[in-house]
């Protein structure tokens, strides 16, 4: 089956998958809400900063 990315890529949209861990409570490991929060935030503010994605895949980054 297709994936978001293969849809979005002739459309010149960028995407991206964020695995989160469970919120305190829930199980090991466990992250505040408020933490996970302020980490999206960030990523999603670095991805629209950014103009360009690295060329890399099945998360390799060297």
């Amino acid at each position: 089956m297709p994936s978001a990315a293969h849809h979005s890529a002739p459309r010149g949209a960028r995407g991206g998958f964020v695995h989160v861990p469970w919120l305190s409570g829930q199980g090991e490991p466990h992250l505040p809400l408020r933490d996970m929060v302020r980490g999206i935030h960030a990523a999603l503010l670095a991805a629209v900063q950014t103009p360009q994605d690295i060329a890399l895949q099945a998360g390799a980054t060297h």
